[in-house]
């Protein structure tokens, strides 16, 4: 073999070398993006759980701070518009909430404010049952699909002042909702 061969075969297991190194450096950055970008996206996700998390604690912490109230229970059994108006209905604008609305022990509505608050428990049926889960379980919170968006809504019993525990029956339940539109969202 001559130095011109041996040359060439250097060069060209060189070049072979090169490719493989370069391959192996490629595969090696692909492996390194993809862990970089499920990193992203599970951190990211870590966070919007914890900021829905947050505004849903919010939203069941609203609803409760309104069911311990003698005031309320009163203005259940005789019906007060202006005292529910500025009291109840205020707290729309307040908390930037979508509704709220005050059901009696018979599952009548006697308070509503706000857009669509009558919708959230629209038919007899699905009202009755919602505020049976609610008078089961004390506080309820859950999401429902809307033309307009998804809805989050936070429902409790009402019960006396002093009875935090919420140990004596009802005297009424309360039902507040937020709409995740872009607007909301964007707030998060």
């Amino acid at each position: 073999m001559n130095i011109r061969n041996k040359i060439l075969l250097l060069f060209i297991s060189s070049v072979i070398i090169l490719i493989i190194v370069l391959f192996y450096f490629r595969l090696t950055q692909k492996r390194q993006n993809e862990i970089i970008i499920q990193s992203a996206a599970e951190q990211q996700s870590v966070l919007i759980n914890a900021a829905v998390n947050v505004r849903s604690k919010q939203l069941n912490q609203l609803v409760s701070d309104y069911t311990n109230w003698d005031e309320i229970i009163v203005n259940i059994k005789k019906p007060n518009n202006k005292w529910a108006e500025s009291t109840v209905g205020s707290i729309i604008s307040s908390f930037n909430l979508r509704s709220v609305s005050v059901y009696n022990t018979n599952n009548q509505l006697v308070y509503g404010f706000g857009k669509h608050y009558a919708n959230i428990l629209d038919d007899q049926s699905t009202r009755n049952k919602i505020i049976n889960l609610v008078h089961d379980n004390g506080l309820i919170h859950y999401f429902q699909v809307t033309s307009e968006g998804l809805l989050e809504i936070s429902a409790t019993s009402i019960h006396h002042t002093l009875d935090t525990a919420k140990v004596t029956p009802p005297a009424g339940f309360f039902f507040i909702s937020r709409l995740w539109d872009q607007k909301f969202l964007m707030e998060i």
